[in-house]
């Protein structure tokens, strides 16, 4: 299966089973490797800062190239090797810094092979992941005290004699997983095997794009001040002469939303599927591929450097007033707690093999993930338009950030109705003159779709206008929550009550979680100030600010 190797690894590097956390959840298997992809968007994000063609080409070798993720090194061996090395298998050579590193066989290796690729091992941090990060990365950010000497030898665990080996530091020290193989591996990552259909959630999006790998087109064209080519929702056109900040917004934002948001929803169906796979036959005592593929999942939903779609989710809750806790126009956005509660009891339910109880929470989080991007698309209509009263500068990097939102869920708009689609694409495009965005027109036609989402008008709430000296949250006219939409009619909610108030919203965040995990007596207690102190980036209201994809200190 897709993730029996990486299981292995876990066990053949004498990983213990318990990793640190993401947030509120605890991962059952070694995922750290995973969640430092965000790095790579971190180092992009901060080369586009320069706008200029020499740091796009940097960035574009990060993307494409990586450095921070399965780390290895490619070794020529001398002479060829005289043993085969089943995959695996551990290595052991002398790192820059004189100490031992043991890593394992990336692949298998005949005799005669002449050049193995050494995995380096990944330590248990997910702040300080490798002592070897080199990659597409620039100089500055390399990291190389734990790479392997240029020149040495490795002993083949269980093998007498070792092997002459020679390589270049910064030539040959690349990496398995970078942040475009999200969508440039989507044809065969984003289905269960090779002859499979697309997992469920993934679908809409290829008939609605033509292409599986729409994300990198996207955010390909947006390096190269290019085009697309879809079937639908095209870009098309719209990129060239485009200026570098409004490049940047899309490949920031697509990386976000665009393209880990749908590998960790990707995850979450590999995880009940594997559940499936496992369970046919009614021994479900072992589901480890079930939660490594949902641990996963968490890793690439949030990101070591916390600037992924949970990112992406606070950044919005800030001017929807649907931040959790007292003030709701600050810190974790509701959508996050709600979604690492269905995280929990997945986890719950694949330890005890239940998997036909943890199949409909792939659904519950999908819809709470639409959220967000619903959310981006109103506050940049809403910036775009004519019909708002205040008189703002508008630039290419908003129509830019509304373009790459709705990109995110046209798709499931269309799957909706393919009129209302239409008209949110020809609205929120890009455009080489000025736009006027029917701000009524977009919001009336998300909102006709909230049902078949599975969203409701409170998860949504209104954009805010301001917020009064006693704290009351304040809308105009035409931005205020809708209220025909309510838990019982979303078809991703079980919920019975006619609309929940944000007084509501403040009561579900002090409910202690209870989770109850497999084989008995474990229990996971949680308040939301827990997840609210473990943001790294909370968000705060400021009406008058334009959003940026990262605070410009957290790069320096």
């Amino acid at each position: 299966m897709f993730f029996k190797s990486a299981v292995l690894y876990l066990s053949v590097a004498g990983v213990g089973a318990v990793e640190e956390k993401i947030k509120l959840f605890t991962p059952a298997t070694k995922v750290i490797d995973y969640a430092a992809l965000s790095y790579d968007k971190t180092i992009v994000t901060s080369l586009l800062y320069a706008e200029t063609d020499e740091s796009f080409d940097s960035a574009l070798s990060v993307y494409m190239s990586g450095g921070n993720s399965k780390s290895m090194a490619e070794l020529t061996v001398k002479g060829g090797l005289p043993v085969a090395i089943p995959k695996l298998t551990k290595l052991t050579a002398k790192g820059m810094d004189g100490r031992d590193v043991t890593g394992v066989a990336e692949t298998d290796y005949a005799v005669g092979d002449s050049v193995i690729h050494f995995l380096y091992p990944v330590k248990d941090s997910l702040e300080d992941p490798s002592d070897c990060r080199v990659g597409g990365l620039p100089k500055s950010r390399q990291v190389t005290n734990g790479c392997l000497v240029e020149s040495g030898k490795v002993f083949i665990h269980n093998v007498d004699d070792p092997i002459s080996y020679e390589y270049k530091v910064d030539e040959n020290n690349i990496n398995g997983r970078t942040v475009a193989d999200l969508s440039t591996l989507a044809h065969s990552r984003m289905r269960p095997s090779p002859d499979a259909d697309f997992f469920q959630v993934f679908q809409p999006f290829v008939d609605y794009y033509g292409t599986a790998d729409y994300a990198h087109e996207i955010i390909n064209a947006a390096f190269h001040d290019g085009s697309t080519h879809f079937l639908n929702g095209n870009f098309r056109d719209y990129l060239s002469d485009t200026a570098y900040e409004a490049r940047l917004e899309i490949i920031d934002k697509g990386i976000a939303i665009l393209s880990a948001g749908m590998y960790a929803l990707k995850q979450l169906e590999e995880a009940v599927y594997n559940c499936d796979q496992k369970c046919k036959d009614g021994d479900c005592s072992d589901t480890t591929t079930a939660l490594h593929a949902l641990d996963i999942g968490v890793a690439l939903y949030v990101g070591a450097s916390d600037n992924l779609f949970f990112d992406a989710a606070n950044r919005q809750c800030a001017h929807f007033a649907t931040c959790h806790g007292d003030n709701p126009s600050e810190g974790v956005a509701h959508v996050n707690s709600k979604i690492f509660i269905h995280f929990m009891q997945m986890q719950s339910f694949l330890q005890q093999g239940k998997c036909d109880d943890a199949r409909p929470l792939v659904n519950s989080i999908a819809s709470q993930m639409w959220v967000p991007l619903i959310q981006g698309i109103l506050r940049y209509s809403w910036i775009l338009t004519d019909q708002n009263p205040d008189s703002l500068i508008t630039s290419k990097a908003h129509q830019a950030s509304g373009a790459t939102y709705a990109a995110a869920i046209l798709p499931m708009i269309h799957q909706c109705n393919p009129e209302p689609a239409n008209l949110i694409h020809e609205n929120m495009k890009i455009r080489n003159t000025n736009v006027n965005v029917d701000f009524k027109a977009v919001r009336e036609a998300l909102e006709g779709c909230y049902e078949h989402l599975g969203v409701t008008c409170d998860d949504v709430g209104g954009l805010v206008s301001g917020i009064s000296d006693e704290g009351v949250v304040k809308y105009h006219e035409l931005t205020q929550p809708c209220d025909h939409i309510t838990p019982a009619e979303a078809s991703g909610s079980k919920s019975t009550p006619s609309k929940k108030s944000s007084s509501g919203r403040k009561t579900f965040g002090y409910i202690l979680l209870v989770i109850i995990l497999a084989g008995g007596c474990r229990y996971m207690f949680y308040r939301k100030k827990q997840l609210e102190k473990s943001s790294r980036n909370e968000a705060k209201f400021d009406p008058n600010t334009p959003e940026q994809p990262l605070d410009k200190a957290e790069l320096a």
